[in-house]
């Protein structure tokens, strides 16, 4: 494996870690605390959010991911918004979502 496999390797498994910290937070509630670990539940949801952005950025510096570009991205963010919340909202005529 040569590093640029090993980055992607690592966001992928970074981006796990986010997935997971999610769903603990719907388990157990966001302000959950363990006897193991420091802070609630949400905070390790961050922690890894952050620890994957870290994985992104060494990703955009390797050249196997694009540079930021403020406005497109933003318009891709923004559009993205958009749709989580079309969804929701048929979510919640569904009876899904409160």
């Amino acid at each position: 494996m040569n590093r640029s496999e090993s980055l992607l390797l690592q966001v992928a498994e970074e981006a796990t870690e986010v997935a997971q910290a999610a769903s603990k937070c719907i388990r157990f509630g966001p302000t959950h605390t363990w006897p193991t670990r420091e802070g609630q539940a949400r905070e390790r949801l961050y922690q890894e959010f952050l620890e994957c952005v870290a994985l992104v950025e060494m990703c955009q510096a390797e050249g196997l991911l694009p540079q930021q570009t403020a406005m497109k991205d933003r318009t891709a963010i923004d559009a993205k918004k958009m749709r989580v919340e079309h969804y929701l909202t048929i979510s919640k005529e569904l009876g899904t979502v409160q």
